[in-house]
């Protein structure tokens, strides 16, 4: 992989018939959401795609050492961030790896990549008794995660007090690290109490969420209607509802997530 500074996308899942062609793959999406955010901050943020499910591709040590990485994205997936298949196994193991030699490094997180990063912590993961969440929902965002994550924000914005985010997921992280005391909740909503992970230190550097920034409204909706199946019919139209009433706050996160990449990255610089 060439050395110039970028943020590594892991790839996290295959694409998904009949909506990859519409809307892109998952960590398209997400790349495009932190992109923006990126270029309305007047800066560009350089990223590099590696497919972890397909090739096994990682960034290298070399790169982690030099400086070549920036930050590390975990996105979503369709699979299961507590199963004990190979490559999550690998994905574990090297997500340790980041957090014990590379304490500096941002990690970010989204859905799959929120759980399985939480798991290498010591999280517990599974399924939600609730079942799915899906839609856009409104996540209250704790005291803990808003005093936290005050240097995110200017002045003038200031920390809000929830998003609305697209949630897509019937799997939870069920409880906070114990043996990383720092890590705070960094939301909840009435079906999943842990929305995210967050922590900025000089020994852990993460963000993550449960919900979806990088989700559409339509995009959310496809994926209703397509593919999930043995929720009642009641919760599928509340779902869809919510879709096409609420705002999408997605953007917003996007600028958090950026934020975090560009300051802490910034932060760990001035310190070297």
């Amino acid at each position: 992989m060439e050395d110039a500074p970028h943020v590594a996308m892991l790839v996290l899942d295959t694409p998904t018939p009949g909506y990859s062609e519409t809307y892109g793959d998952f960590h398209d999406q997400l790349i495009s959401v932190v992109s923006d955010a990126a270029r309305k901050g007047t800066q560009d943020l350089r990223f590099m795609s590696y497919d972890v499910i397909g090739q096994d591709q990682y960034p290298s040590l070399k790169d982690l050492r030099n400086g070549s990485v920036s930050a590390v994205m975990f996105g979503g997936s369709r699979y299961d961030a507590f199963a004990d298949d190979a490559w999550v196994l690998k994905l574990c193991a090297y997500i340790k790896m980041l957090i014990t030699d590379f304490p500096h490094l941002p990690l970010i997180g989204i859905c799959f990549g929120h759980q399985v990063i939480g798991r290498v912590l010591g999280c517990r993961v599974g399924r939600s008794l609730g079942g799915w969440e899906n839609g856009i929902t409104r996540m209250e965002l704790t005291k803990e995660f808003r005093q936290n994550s005050e240097f995110m924000f200017s002045k003038e914005e200031r920390c809000p007090t929830y998003w609305n985010i697209v949630e897509s997921h019937q799997d939870i992280v069920l409880d906070l690290p114990k043996a990383y005391p720092e890590v705070v909740n960094v939301g909840t909503t009435e079906e999943c109490k842990i929305q995210g992970l967050f922590a900025a230190s000089q020994t852990l550097n993460l963000f993550t969420l449960q919900g979806h920034p990088e989700f559409t409204a339509a995009s959310s909706t496809f994926l209703i209607k397509m593919y999930i199946m043995g929720s009642p019919l009641e919760r599928e139209q509340k779902w869809i509802l919510s879709n096409e009433t609420m705002v999408n706050d997605g953007a917003l996160m996007g600028q958090a997530i950026f934020a975090f990449i560009s300051k802490q990255r910034r932060k760990y610089q001035e310190v070297k």
